[in-house]
């Protein structure tokens, strides 16, 4: 087949799947970018996290391509994940939950904020006065209804009470449903949701006389002015030795799926996932544990989506060889189950071999059409920075392409259908709120690379790239794209073609040596290049854009 032949076939099998799946970078000059929130805003993606010590909002097409960012001023240190939950409500408002100046943990202090994104305006900002706060998930009451949003507060040395808070969508004002313990000891909501009648929060409980030992995972039922109406822990009997901790939570019509991580036994740091789904009584209806048989911590932060009767699980898996200590892993995880916790399929994701993609919260997996997206952060090994990272992939079999995506083995085994009751206690603690300065201003945010697909972006004149596409370098510096590095082969040429189809350059390439490829003389527009080497052979396929 002649070369032009195959590469036209080449463009139309591209343009069939454009940009359907990817991993993207996003990255700030000198600065670490971190997503740890996703939403959805006027039918592209909406990532929020932090880019040094400021809250970074970045809104994405959804063929990965950067839109709009910009700034909130609202913190005073960097830290990895401050942003714990983002919402865009009923009046296409930004509403971000988390903590702020988390110096350390006693220090840290929860906050809410709200945007207007289409006006660029900061509607209202209010924080925790008492330290040792944080939030962990927010959500809207009913449509176009105030806002709710669960964690924990310090109450005097190491000892937390969990928190449920009804804030005022208006105003910013706080209203507190429940400060609640069941004992003078760690207790945190991790995650909410809600129906028209209740609300439903999974939780971290940490029972008398075990330290860390004694914290088990559970699920507490409230009406919608806050009374507990249960509140059940699940997987272990609080006289043994555990270490579980909530994760998410989804309230469905007929029953609750509820998310757990950690220890089962005494044998803490070994860490696995667990599900439960519950009756609305509370009654168990079955729990499994997910062991991902190569790792041995497999349920760090974990986030489940319903996809029809089916389910998405994502988490980040930690490896205990990873020179960045504990938390960081190696890859992330996606598990696709069906309703009674059947295996579909599983694979994990790893950008790159030495660092890590991080799976922050709860917010960080959505749904969208036949598509999964993730969103997180990569130590890139270029920069030696975090940078702000977007995944997408099918549904259907959550692969990637070029290896990004790989298999899981996983055992999946019945846990004993365990219901323990335990008796919450109002806390009686009252806490000032005050409202913090927050400017906002424009991010300096750009696209770094992507990942993981034939149909890769990126944008000549903006960006900077360095990135090993199998055996050529590409570097997209100004108006021009420099070959280095090649060893394997000699002789080749490159043909760049706009999306009709229409060849628009042509050059002969000689390697090892440099060679500069300038395309200042094309119009603004969308192009696809292609390399090839002198028999033919396609090394590199890759569409950029020429403002």
């Amino acid at each position: 087949m002649q070369p032009l032949i195959r590469t036209l076939l080449m463009l139309l099998c591209l343009s069939s799947t454009l940009n359907a799946q990817f991993v993207m970078e996003y990255a700030s000059e000198g600065k670490n970018v971190r997503f740890t929130a996703l939403a959805k805003l006027n039918g592209n993606y909406l990532a929020a996290g932090t880019e040094g010590k400021k809250i970074i909002l970045a809104e994405i097409r959804p063929n990965g391509t950067l839109v709009r960012t910009v700034n909130l001023h609202v913190l005073n240190t960097e830290t990895e994940h401050p942003v714990k939950s983002m919402i865009v409500d009923g009046d296409l408002n930004i509403v971000i939950a988390g903590y702020r100046d988390p110096i350390n943990e006693v220090a840290s202090e929860a906050f809410v904020l709200k945007y207007n994104w289409n006006a660029d305006s900061l509607l209202w900002c209010t924080k925790f006065d008492s330290p040792g706060s944080n939030f962990f998930k927010i959500i809207e009451k009913g449509a176009q209804g105030n806002y709710l949003v669960c964690g924990m507060v310090r109450a005097t040395g190491l000892e937390t009470h969990s928190v449920l808070i009804e804030i005022d969508r208006n105003s910013g004002a706080w209203n507190f449903l429940n400060v609640s313990s069941h004992n003078p000891y760690n207790d945190t909501y991790y995650a909410i949701d809600a129906s028209a009648t209740n609300i439903y929060a999974t939780s971290r409980q940490q029972f008398y006389g075990g330290s860390g030992d004694k914290m088990r995972g559970g699920i507490t039922k409230f009406d919608m002015s806050g009374n507990p109406i249960y509140n059940y822990t699940y997987l272990r009997d609080t006289s043994g030795y555990a270490r579980l901790y909530g994760a998410d939570i989804l309230a469905q019509t007929k029953k609750i799926i509820s998310l757990y991580c950690g220890s089962g036994a005494s044998t803490y740091p070994s860490r696995d996932l667990y599900a439960v789904t519950s009756k609305l009584n509370g009654d168990v209806k079955w729990a499994k544990r997910f062991d991902i048989t190569t790792t041995v911590d497999d349920g760090t932060w974990l986030s489940i989506k319903p996809v029809g009767p089916n389910y998405l699980i994502a988490g980040s898996m930690y490896n205990p060889s990873d020179p960045n200590g504990y938390g960081h892993g190696g890859k992330i995880f996606v598990i696709y189950c069906t309703s009674l916790g059947n295996i579909i399929w599983a694979n994990s994701y790893e950008i790159y071999s030495d660092y890590y993609y991080y799976l922050g919260h709860t917010d960080l997996l959505m749904v969208e059409g036949d598509y999964f997206v993730l969103a997180g952060a990569i130590k890139n090994d270029v920069t030696n920075k975090y940078h702000g990272a977007l995944l997408q992939a099918k549904i259907e079999d959550g692969v990637l392409e070029s290896g990004c995506s790989t298999p899981l083995s996983v055992t999946v085994t019945d846990e004993i259908p365990l219901k323990q009751a335990s008796n919450l206690y109002d806390a009686g603690d009252t806490y000032i709120t005050s409202n913090p300065a927050a400017p906002v201003t424009t991010s300096p945010l750009y696209e770094y690379s992507s990942y993981c697909t034939s149909d890769s972006i990126v944008v000549i004149g903006d960006v900077k790239l360095a990135q090993q596409y199998n055996t050529v370098y590409l570097e997209p510096l100004q108006t021009s794209f420099v070959f280095s590095n090649v060893t394997d082969v000699t002789e080749g040429y490159l043909r760049i073609f706009n999306m009709e189809g229409k060849l628009m350059l042509e050059e002969n390439m000689s390697f090892p040596t440099n060679q500069s490829v300038h395309v200042n003389n094309l119009p603004a527009g969308v192009y696809i290049l292609h390399v090839f080497d002198s028999g033919g052979q396609t090394l590199l396929s890759k569409k950029f854009i020429k403002n």
